[in-house]
């Protein structure tokens, strides 16, 4: 049986990693699975504010009591779930979140970057998550150094491609695209 093609997308708050999935799961064939997806979905049944903290918080709660692993697995059993054999993941944001997935599929991980200030100016004005659309650029920048954003440029060390997205939504798009035809044509 032929593996699955996953592509791991990494990168900072709001580097274009949503985008980048986003994009691809419009092509045939493509699933998307969202790393934060369950997270969201316990701070929405405690009946508690999706913002960055909680998120935070709560992800390393999980990650403390059931092991650094913990989403890979689950993650790992959505793509093995998944009907489609090109799976894309929003959200890589630790290497134990796809440490074992080169044995379980192709596995690709792609590194987003862009400029900081960039990066606070998409947040500010998505306001993904409670509190995002005013977010002061020093409250941005503490944020961008938290241990849960630390442990993200780690992995633009292991990642199979890096793209920068500091230019317009095409040019970005475009290098996705390439990307898609590299990893496709391996």
């Amino acid at each position: 049986m032929k593996k699955k093609i996953v592509i791991g997308f990494a990168g900072k708050i709001s580097s274009g990693k949503g985008s980048a999935a986003a994009h691809l799961a419009k092509k045939p064939g493509v699933a998307l699975i969202v790393f934060s997806n369950c997270l969201r979905g316990m701070l929405t049944s405690l009946h508690l504010p999706i913002n960055r903290l909680n998120l935070r918080k709560i992800s390393l709660a999980l990650r403390q009591a059931f092991g650094q692993d913990a989403f890979s697995k689950a993650v790992a059993a959505e793509i093995s779930q998944a009907k489609q054999n090109l799976v894309v993941i929003d959200g890589v944001r630790r290497w134990p979140d796809v440490v074992g997935f080169n044995r379980q599929f192709n596995f690709f991980l792609v590194y987003i970057e862009s400029e900081a200030k960039l990066r606070w100016q998409r947040a500010v004005s998505r306001n993904q998550n409670q509190g995002d659309g005013s977010t002061s650029w020093s409250k941005f920048l503490k944020q961008d150094q938290s241990e849960t954003e630390a442990t993200i440029e780690a992995l633009k060390k292991k990642a199979n491609f890096i793209i920068t997205n500091n230019g317009t939504r095409r040019e970005f798009l475009a290098a996705l695209d390439q990307v898609l035809k590299k990893i496709l044509i391996k």
